[in-house]
C-alpha cells in the first residue's frame, strides 16, 4: 500500500468504524498513560485495511509521538519486579483480554450468520453511509 493509498484509507468510512470500535473498547483512554486517547496507532502495518483489534492501540498525542520516535524520553533506572504489576498494567491486560473476547465473538458471529443476513447487513451499512 502506497502512502497516498494509506492516507486515503484513513479517510474512509471503514477506518472510521474501526477507529470508533477501538475508542469504545478502550474507554477512550490512552493505553500507555491513561490520559484521554486521541489517536489510533497501528502496532504493525502488515494488516492495513484488514486490521484486528490486537493490531491497534489507542494513544494520546504525546504517547503517539513517542511510539514514532519523535520525542525522546529518559528511562528511569527503577525496575519493577516481574511478579508485581501496576494498576495500569492490570487494566491494560484486562483490556486486551476483552479485545480478544470481542474478536472471538465476532468470529463466532461471522460463522453463524448466513450469506443473506450478511448481504442485508451490508445493504444497511451502505444506506447509513458506512460502506461504499
Amino acid at each position: 500500500m502506497t502512502k497516498k493509498e494509506y492516507y486515503k484509507y484513513l479517510q474512509s468510512p471503514e477506518w472510521a468504524a474501526i477507529r470508533a470500535d477501538i475508542f469504545f473498547l478502550t474507554g477512550g483512554k490512552c493505553e500507555k498513560c491513561g490520559r484521554e486517547g486521541k489517536q489510533v496507532h497501528h502496532k504493525t502495518y502488515k494488516n492495513v485495511g484488514h486490521e484486528e483489534p490486537e493490531d491497534l492501540i489507542l494513544l494520546c498525542g504525546r504517547c503517539h509521538e513517542i511510539e514514532h520516535g519523535l520525542i525522546k524520553i529518559k528511562k528511569t533506572k527503577k525496575a519493577i519486579p516481574k511478579n508485581q504489576t501496576s494498576k495500569k498494567g492490570k487494566k491494560r491486560l484486562r483490556r486486551k483480554q476483552r479485545l480478544l473476547q470481542v474478536n472471538k465473538l465476532q468470529t463466532k458471529f461471522d460463522k453463524k450468520v448466513s450469506e443473506k443476513s450478511k448481504e442485508r447487513i451490508e445493504r444497511r451499512l451502505k444506506r447509513m453511509g458506512l460502506r461504499d
